[in-house]
């Protein structure tokens, strides 16, 4: 299907590409991010979205129409919050020439609306709802499967979700695969711009080992390892945590307020206080659980601490750890007892972290930066149009 206005830069005498962004919440960096992409790849990009409780993260730079608040989780009163706002998104899309829908509620009401326009669904994330057994399970299938059978292009942010899609869902939509990296302006500003300070060798305390755990604090695994290992022996390892903490962690307050090896700073800004807090960790955890959707996950953690030059700590049987042992920069723990695990941290030596630290200095920009991916979504994304 041909469009009126072809994908072009302005001033090469053809119109940019607009395309409309389904948001399925307003502050999102991800969202964020992949709408300053879609820009830079010359579309000329608007997007529509909801409100959600407590938001944070970053607003896209473009113009944004907010259709008012919908509650998370709760999938099946979503659809119902959705539907009064047809009649906007049909107005929205009718002047648009791509929609770009960052949910898969979003997707399936977009090609309901049948304006024929084609249809881009980016899924940044698999949650754990989506390969539930129960029947909430299926229903979320079924809604899964509607939207991507409609969509023109799927975006996936890890090669691993191809199974989601095409085992459990039996998809047939060209995908492309475009990670959590991260932007190559942003590298750039690190790698050339202020310098973030790594410890001194000469440094009193350069026997101690410093874990950081940065982002979402959902996984109360993570907090109970860092906590055990920290007394294990507070000497030697300290724990830097900073993002938000999920409601589900109920007394991480408690836990991090007994135990003074582990250093709780609240929350930060993405991507301004990423430098401060690196700088100040030598060991950063990625400690996803490896069944799925969580071991799927293309973890912002684990490029963040590339860039960074930081030794990284996964499980095992996760693509962040299947990563570490490639590239052998960082611990792979194979063990679900926490105590267990914490003795394996506990058993790091130093000649180790130095060899992860160098392993990791050698790593090439596009192991954890953006190099090839624009190009490949604005190839995908142009193929999709002129279909």
């Amino acid at each position: 299907m041909e469009i009126e206005h072809p994908v072009g830069k302005k001033g090469d005498g053809k119109m940019s590409a607009k395309m409309l962004c389904l948001m399925n919440a307003m502050y999102d960096t991800h969202i964020a991010r992949r709408i300053d992409m879609l820009k830079i790849l010359g579309f000329e990009v608007e997007a529509v979205g909801y409100e959600r409780d407590a938001e944070s993260g970053s607003m896209p730079n473009c113009p944004t129409t907010s259709l008012g608040y919908i509650p998370p989780q709760r999938y099946a009163s979503r659809m119902f919050r959705l539907l009064p706002a047809v009649l906007k998104l049909r107005n929205l899309i009718r002047r648009n020439d791509i929609v770009y829908a960052f949910s898969s509620d979003l997707a399936a009401i977009a090609a309901g609306i049948g304006l024929d326009r084609p249809i881009v669904l980016d899924s940044a994330d698999i949650k754990t709802i989506q390969t539930s057994r129960t029947w909430r399970g299926w229903a979320v299938r079924a809604l899964d499967k509607f939207a991507v059978d409609r969509s023109d292009l799927l975006v996936l942010s890890s090669n691993a979700y191809r199974d989601y899609y095409r085992a459990w869902l039996n998809a047939k939509t060209p995908i492309v695969v475009i990670g959590n990296k991260l932007d190559g302006k942003f590298v750039e500003e690190v790698a050339f711009g202020k310098p973030w300070k790594l410890k001194p060798d000469n440094d009193a305390n350069r026997h101690l080992i410093r874990l950081g755990w940065f982002g979402r604090l959902r996984d109360r695994w993570s907090l109970e390892v860092l906590d055990q290992v920290t007394r294990l022996n507070p000497m030697r390892f300290t724990a830097v945590i900073a993002g938000s903490i999920d409601p589900l962690m109920g007394d991480f307050g408690k836990v991090t307020a007994a135990n003074p090896a582990l250093a709780y700073k609240g929350e930060y800004s993405y991507p301004d206080d990423l430098s401060g807090l690196y700088s100040d960790i030598d060991i950063a955890t990625a400690f996803y659980p490896p069944d799925p959707p969580h071991g799927w996950s293309d973890a912002n953690r684990y490029y963040e601490a590339c860039l960074f030059r930081k030794p990284i700590m996964a499980r095992a049987g996760c693509t962040v750890a299947n990563n570490v042992r490639k590239h052998g920069i960082g611990l792979v723990i194979d063990t679900e007892d926490v105590l267990k695990a914490a003795k394996s941290i506990e058993s790091i030596s130093e000649t180790e972290v130095a060899r992860w630290r160098s392993n990791i200095s050698k790593l090439p920009m596009s192991e954890y930066a953006f190099v090839e991916e624009p190009a490949m979504l604005k190839q995908a994304i142009d193929k999709t149009i002129h279909a």
